[in-house]
């Protein structure tokens, strides 16, 4: 620890909820883990001071005094002398008077670099530019320092979120069908917002299906809309139906009673022969072929 380097990030870097968490193959791949092994509370010393260094400000650092450290993670002074160079392995002093850890500074890195990215990422969605603060002194965004010796001790947070390196396009909404033959305004409005509640759809696959359930159900495709918009339901079958639903859908509607009356006045009027209602054949008609004569 007698190279004094620069401070890895600002001295105000806070944890601020972030979690930390041990990847235990590293830890138990690491020469300080084994030689600590070796020695009585050393271990769990060794995970006191990593959490202990979480929580400090800046995160990820240790004050340059071994004594404090003691204190700070509750090691009896007797049990320090022991665990104490095991403890300090691989420890390096910045030009803050801070002592840092290269397998903590790189955590801490990748917690900075994942909020700035988020930063950019909500400035863009509100059009304008975020403020990003800066990584790091004395290296680059992102990466530790190069360090010639080494003494990883596997620490890490072990949750780093994944980055969105773009903001993905919204995706386009695909434009409804159009409203069905046969199914009023209103009802074809009901529906599609019936729809866009329930973040469903509507696609001519979703209107084929409907059609043919209400062609199984025995009425019409209006019907069948308007008992699918009075349930609220996100889906339809023509077997959920009930009977009073399927007995009010079979009865005419004020537009096909008004229209089946226009045709009966139509058919009175014209003897038959121009008769469009619904079961009846226009009225045959004879034809009467004389030759005109004068009489008197």
């Amino acid at each position: 620890m007698t190279e004094v380097r620069l401070a890895p990030y600002p001295a105000k870097t806070k944890a601020k909820g972030w979690r930390f968490e041990i990847d235990y193959e590293k830890v138990d791949q690491s020469d300080t883990w084994s030689l600590a092994s070796e020695i009585p509370m050393a271990q769990p010393a060794l995970l006191m001071m990593w959490l202990m260094a979480w929580t400090m400000e800046p995160v990820g650092s240790m004050p340059n005094d071994q004594n404090i450290i003691r204190a700070k993670c509750k090691i009896p002074p007797a049990v320090w002398v022991k665990v104490g160079p095991i403890l300090m392995r691989g420890w390096w002093l910045a030009d803050d008077g801070r002592l840092y850890h290269d397998t903590i500074v790189q955590r801490v890195l990748e917690m900075l670099e994942y909020r700035r990215k988020e930063a950019e990422r909500k400035g863009r969605t509100r059009g304008g530019h975020a403020d990003v603060p800066d990584m790091s002194r004395g290296t680059s965004t992102g990466q530790a320092q190069d360090s010639t010796v080494s003494h990883d001790t596997g620490t890490g947070t072990g949750t780093t979120p994944s980055l969105r390196e773009e903001e993905k396009p919204a995706r386009k909404r695909a434009a409804s069908p159009a409203c069905p033959d046969g199914v009023d305004a209103q009802t074809w409005s009901d529906f599609l917002d019936l729809r866009r509640k329930k973040s469903a759809p509507v696609t001519k696959t979703v209107i084929d299906g409907a059609g043919r359930e209400a062609v199984k159900a025995g009425i019409s495709l209006q019907a069948f809309l308007e008992i699918w918009c009075f349930r609220g339901t996100q889906g339809l079958m023509a077997d959920w139906l009930k009977p009073h639903e399927l007995q009010r859908a079979q009865a005419p509607t004020f537009r096909e009673r008004d229209a089946e009356a226009a045709a009966e006045r139509v058919a009175e009027m014209t003897g038959g022969i121009l008769d469009n209602r619904k079961g009846t054949k226009p009225a045959t008609m004879e034809i009467f072929d004389a030759t005109p004569r004068l009489v008197g």
